[in-house]
């Protein structure tokens, strides 16, 4: 029989970002400004994404300086059988944060 695993990992990132905290939640809240930066490669094409961004609600993704908005991300998991680790997630979502960087300094995501 083989011995299943369990890793449980929290972990805090932090970023200044050159917009609103109007912008930024906006980019977090609207399906489709955070499916344009939450998934941590560019290469990586989403087949489905979900956001009910509600109180009890839900999310699936498939496959600073003053006057910004300062935001920290804390994220608890549990990673099963070593598949991933703490590492490899925290090092995916800073990418994806950096994402959100990227589009709060376009114009296309201007009020």
């Amino acid at each position: 029989m083989t011995q299943a695993s369990i890793t449980h990992a929290t972990f805090t990132i932090e970023r200044q970002y050159d917009a609103s905290p109007a912008r930024v939640f906006r980019a977090w809240s609207q399906a489709e400004l955070k499916l344009r930066w939450f998934a941590c490669h560019a290469d990586w094409a989403p087949v489905g994404y979900e956001l009910d961004f509600r109180v009890g609600g839900s999310e699936r993704l498939r496959t600073g300086p003053a006057g910004g908005t300062r935001l920290v991300f804390t994220e608890q998991g549990a990673f099963l059988d070593g598949y991933t680790g703490r590492g490899e997630r925290e090092r995916g979502t800073a990418i994806g944060l950096d994402n959100l960087q990227a589009l709060m300094r376009s114009a296309l995501s201007q009020p």
